[in-house]
């Protein structure tokens, strides 16, 4: 049984239309970024990550006494993404997230800025080692008919 239904007809972009909804998520609202994009179902692990980096985001902001608004303006977001960041909403932008760590002081990956330097610099040096491309494997073609 299909989860799609349609809504009835709304006003949107200047024709009326059918907007299908899936789940209680409408289309337009991925259309218009209310809520993010429309992403595959996320490992366990994603979902606590994404709720680690929410509440630690959060809790930063709110021990420094930091309002929303305040926090959004200097990192140059609207208000709207930084609750959005805050929720753990997968959509957010992975620089927008690593930018508000960074205002608030927050370590990232359990590393202060000097050895995030370090860690950054020896991974890039083993990547220097690896080919720049990884192709797909070619299966051989039987052609003997």
């Amino acid at each position: 049984m299909s989860n799609l239904s349609f809504s009835p007809k709304l006003h949107f972009a200047s024709a009326n239309v059918n907007v299908p909804i899936i789940g209680h998520i409408k289309l337009y609202d991925l259309y218009l970024g209310h809520i993010g994009c429309l992403m595959a179902p996320q490992s366990r692990y994603a979902e606590h990550a994404l709720k680690l980096m929410a509440d630690t985001i959060r809790t930063a902001r709110m021990e420094q006494r930091i309002s929303q608004a305040d926090l959004a303006v200097r990192a140059g977001i609207s208000r709207s993404l930084l609750v959005r960041v805050e929720r753990g909403e997968p959509g957010c932008a992975i620089g927008t997230v690593f930018e508000l760590a960074a205002i608030l002081k927050v370590p990232l990956f359990g590393l202060d800025e000097r050895e995030l330097t370090i860690e950054a610099n020896r991974v890039a040096d083993r990547l220097a080692l690896l080919p720049s491309a990884i192709h797909s494997r070619r299966v051989a073609v039987d052609d003997s008919f």
